[in-house]
């Protein structure tokens, strides 16, 4: 449903991606298209609930580009989309080869990253940056 969504710009979806990102026994899937979602159509309000997904390596697909291998992990999606969230650049970010495409937020095969250094490098500058916005 939240796939459809997205392909028929359908805003009043974030209630329902809201309601996902909030279950924990949700399927990856379901988690995917409502983290995309809540890039689309969510706002700043709804940073804790992407933010609580940059645990989650679970892998949601992998492919070749550039004479290397992608791996794009849950918490790569999430972190795409507390960049759009909060207005950040994504190469400053960490993400290199991210590119926005409509109807599905990103172009699937520019998320993820092809080594785990530049993940976690990625990680690290969200955590760095949140940090200064919101000190713990």
């Amino acid at each position: 449903a939240l796939m459809l969504a997205l392909q028929y710009q359908l805003p009043t979806a974030i209630q329902r991606a809201r309601q996902v990102l909030e279950d924990p026994q949700a399927h990856l899937f379901d988690r995917y298209f409502a983290i995309l979602c809540t890039a689309k159509y969510g706002d700043p309000s709804d940073v804790g609930r992407v933010e609580r997904l940059l645990a989650d390596h679970q892998v949601c697909t992998r492919y070749p580009a550039d004479q290397m291998e992608f791996e794009v992990q849950l918490r790569d999606v999430a972190l795409a989309a507390l960049l759009v969230l909060t207005k950040r650049d994504f190469a400053a970010s960490g993400y290199r080869r991210l590119e926005r495409e409509e109807p599905f937020v990103f172009r699937e095969n520019t998320l993820g990253f092809a080594h785990a250094a530049d993940r976690d490098r990625a990680l690290h500058n969200w955590r760095s940056a949140s940090a200064v916005v919101r000190p713990h």
